[in-house]
């Protein structure tokens, strides 16, 4: 908390209203994994309004703030409403996933993670208001994220690992023609020498 209040400061210190927005919706998460719904609230209302205006509407932000509002609202047991604002988090962050692997091809990793956030708020959701089937269906779904997420993870530490493999095999490479640029160099001196001395 104490370095998201940090960023927080340096961003309207700067005027940086993208900041400010993503550090409101940042504290107010701590707060919801504290157990402070309350204290979570005016964090989460504040960064929805930020990111419907200062971010030019962006449906991936507005998504996860939404899903927040969602989250505390279960607490509050305002069960319609959180299902109302889930619903179109939902929808958002679909439209979201759908443009952006369009443009890109992929899928940021952080957008899965707010995926897993929005899916794991419909099981609570669904659990607090008894259809067990439907919460075991989010839950299962949402594990399927967070595995993909630990997997994407495990193959982005192998993928390093094999490019660090790869530069130490070309620097290898690199050195051996380097020593044999310089053992040819020395031998066409001997060369040069002994036929000097005939």
């Amino acid at each position: 908390l104490h370095y998201y209040n940090i960023t927080h400061q340096l961003a309207e210190k700067g005027d940086e209203k993208a900041w400010i927005g993503i550090s409101f919706g940042k504290i107010g998460f701590i707060h919801i994994t504290q157990g402070n719904y309350a204290a979570a609230r005016p964090f989460f209302e504040i960064y929805l309004r930020y990111v419907t205006t200062a971010f030019e509407k962006d449906t991936v932000c507005i998504s996860e703030a939404l899903t927040g509002l969602a989250d505390i609202e279960i607490e509050e047991k305002k069960y319609d409403k959180a299902l109302e604002r889930l619903q179109d988090a939902e929808q958002l962050l679909l439209t979201a996933f759908h443009s952006q692997e369009r443009i890109t091809g992929s899928i940021a990793k952080e957008n899965y993670v707010r995926q897993r956030y929005l899916l794991k708020t419909f099981a609570k959701l669904y659990e607090r208001t008894n259809d067990q089937q439907q919460a075991l269906s989010y839950l299962q779904q949402a594990n399927t994220v967070r595995d993909s997420l630990e997997r994407r993870g495990l193959l982005s530490g192998y993928e390093a690992v094999q490019q660090q493999l790869d530069a130490e095999h070309h620097l290898g490479q690199i050195n051996l023609l380097e020593k044999e640029k310089q053992n040819e160099v020395l031998k066409q001196y001997l060369i040069l020498a002994a036929s000097s001395s005939i």
